[in-house]
């Protein structure tokens, strides 16, 4: 807990401290989102379009103020505070300009924060990455803390991987990046704001 009160007195920016709808209009660029089915191990399945990010519209810190709502939001419920959550991160149309954001400090901060978030559970799940990612991944990957490390598993486009992990009935078809692009994401938005308002591992 310590910790957690240093980190957010040293970098106050990278935490929520506005109301709700201070964030309804980040919330709904539907960058993140979650999915209403639970993986084979009762986890939630939290969604990150990363490649949706509009690079003059969101910062670094957009995105850990949407990690922090979600997750909030999320450990209401007490089967995810049993069984954790599953971070699905979808990599693709990420382009050049976006590794901006991949910057040291800026991960050394990201990962801290993961690190310190209440979740009993969390393991992260990358698809659609590229060789960009991957390079990028590779110089980032001293930055990231230990327990990040054990917990990223990397699938590319291999959904038989995805599934070995997640379980297929969790996830609501094969093309993944087409339903990550569907309206379908609006609709799990829009449920989260009604609500609230009332070593990395390579997988062939």
């Amino acid at each position: 807990m310590c910790k957690l009160f240093k980190l957010k007195y040293d970098h106050p920016e990278w935490f929520v401290d506005k109301p709700l709808a201070h964030y309804e209009d980040l919330l709904n660029r539907n960058i993140k989102f979650v999915l209403d089915k639970r993986d084979k191990k009762g986890r939630r399945i939290f969604v990150s379009r990363l490649g949706a990010l509009d690079i003059n519209v969101s910062s670094a810190t957009d995105l850990a103020h949407l990690d922090e709502l979600w997750v909030e939001y999320m450990l209401n419920d007490l089967e995810t505070q049993q069984n954790g959550i599953v971070c699905l991160l979808d990599m693709s149309g990420y382009s050049i300009k976006s590794m901006r954001y991949l910057t040291p400090g800026n991960i050394r901060i990201g990962s801290a924060k993961a690190d310190l978030l209440p979740v009993k559970l969390m393991e992260f799940h990358v698809v659609n990455s590229s060789v960009l990612l991957n390079a990028a991944v590779a110089i980032l990957f001293p930055v990231l803390s230990k327990q990040i490390k054990e917990s990223v598993h990397f699938h590319y486009t291999n959904w038989n991987s995805l599934h070995a992990h997640l379980g297929k009935e969790a996830l609501p078809s094969d093309k993944y990046a087409k339903y990550f692009q569907s309206a379908d994401k609006s609709k799990s938005s829009k449920k989260k704001n009604k609500n609230k308002k009332d070593g990395i591992v390579t997988e062939e």
